[in-house]
This record gives C-alpha cells, sequence and structure tokens, in this order.
C-alpha cells in the first residue's frame, strides 16, 4: 500500500522538471499540428494523445506487477528481489540527480531509433485521431528514468492489480505538466524546477534503501 501511496506525490514532482524536458518536444510538435483544429476537435485530440499514453502505463504496469508476483514464491526469494530493485531505485535517484551519461545510457535512444521512430514519424504524418491515440501510446513506451522508477515499484508491489494502479496512478499524475506545458514553463523557473527534481530523486533513493532493507530482513 505504500508505494500506491507514494506514487502521486513523487510522479508529480517530477513530471515538473523531467517529464517537460523529456516529453515537452512530443507535446510541442503534436499541439502545432492542432492550431488548424476548432478548440473542441483540439482538446479531443489532446485528451486521447494523454489517455492513450496513461493506458501504455497500464499495460507496462501489468507486466511489471506480474513479475514482481513470480518473485513471491518464497520469502527469501523475495527478499533478493527486493534487494536488487532497490539497489536499481538508488542507482535511478542518483542518475536523475547527476543527469549526464548515467542517464543518457538509461534513456538509451538506440531503443527509440530502432523500435519507436519509424512507427512514430509515420503516425505524426497522419491526421486521425486514431493516430494520435497511437502516437500517445508509443510516447508511453519511450525509455525514460522516470518511467523506469515507477516499473520498478510496480515491480515490488508484487500484484497485477496493484501494478497497473501504480503505472496508472503515475501517468495521470503527469497529466497536469504536460497539458499545461507552456504555462507551467513560463511560470516555475529552472531553479524551482531542479529543486522539484533534486527532492523527487532523493524521495526514490530513499523508497531503494527501504527496499533493500526489507529485502536485507527477508533473506536473513
Amino acid at each position: 500500500m505504500s508505494e500506491i501511496l507514494a506514487v502521486v506525490p513523487m510522479a508529480f514532482m517530477l513530471s515538473l522538471s523531467h517529464c517537460i524536458a523529456m516529453c515537452g518536444g512530443f507535446v510541442v510538435a503534436y499541439s502545432a499540428k492542432l492550431n488548424s483544429k476548432t478548440k473542441k476537435l483540439a482538446f479531443i485530440y489532446s485528451f486521447v494523445y494523454q489517455i492513450s499514453r496513461v493506458f501504455a502505463y497500464a499495460i507496462l504496469g501489468l507486466i511489471a506487477g506480474y513479475f514482481g508476483y513470480l518473485f513471491t514464491i518464497t520469502s527469501k526469494f523475495m527478499g533478493y528481489f527486493h534487494f536488487f530493485i532497490g539497489v536499481f531505485l538508488v542507482f535511478i535517484g542518483y542518475a536523475l540527480i547527476k543527469r549526464g551519461e548515467i542517464l543518457k545510457f538509461l534513456e538509451n535512444d538506440k531503443i527509440w531509433s530502432k523500435f519507436i521512430a519509424k512507427p512514430f514519424r509515420n503516425l505524426a504524418a497522419k491526421d486521425s485521431l486514431i493516430a494520435f491515440g497511437a502516437l500517445g501510446f508509443l510516447n508511453g513506451l519511450i525509455p525514460c528514468g522516470l518511467v523506469y522508477t515507477f516499473i520498478a515499484m510496480a515491480m515490488l508491489s508484487g500484484s497485477v492489480i496493484k501494478g497497473v494502479i501504480i503505472m496508472t496512478l503515475f501517468g495521470i499524475s503527469t497529466l497536469p505538466s504536460l497539458l499545461f506545458l507552456s504555462f507551467i514553463s513560463n511560470f516555475l523557473n529552472s531553479k524551482f524546477q531542479k529543486t522539484m527534481l533534486f527532492v523527487s530523486a532523493i524521495i526514490v533513493m530513499a523508497y531503494g534503501i527501504y527496499s533493500m532493507y526489507g529485502g536485507f530482513l527477508a533473506i536473513k
């Protein structure tokens, strides 16, 4: 239950910095395509795009939750799993703070260029509502340190249902920063965004240490 309660504030704070930098370009690009449409149609297209992105996260949560469930066979096995996922979360938190090569390695653009870039470009050339929905879904599959963080939390839940809930809440929590991108970018200065990123990354690392401790106790 604790991992579910931690999702919303952590995801929202991280979205104010990392999501704007990571997905802001996609939002600007599809917003430009919507300039010729009525406000009602533009809203519908944006809504479908973002809901499809959240749906992609929910699918990832389902997979992660099931994968985590497989490790709940014995308490000792689960302990090892929690310990190593905790190490991964600490690593992610550190990468979010330091940025640079570590985060670049995690957010590998080779995955993007090999599997996602071509279908993304093909869909971006189309103007249908279905194409926009598919673009949003692909956006949810882009390699991202922030997504990895919550996938790890979904795995730790050891439950398919909790995994879906965690990743869905994560997606919903990122909606405000992406739907109101231009306003937030102008209203929040870079110092504030960096502070939010730092605080959130520390929370991620603390959660990772907590998971490591719980895993260590289970192994003993």
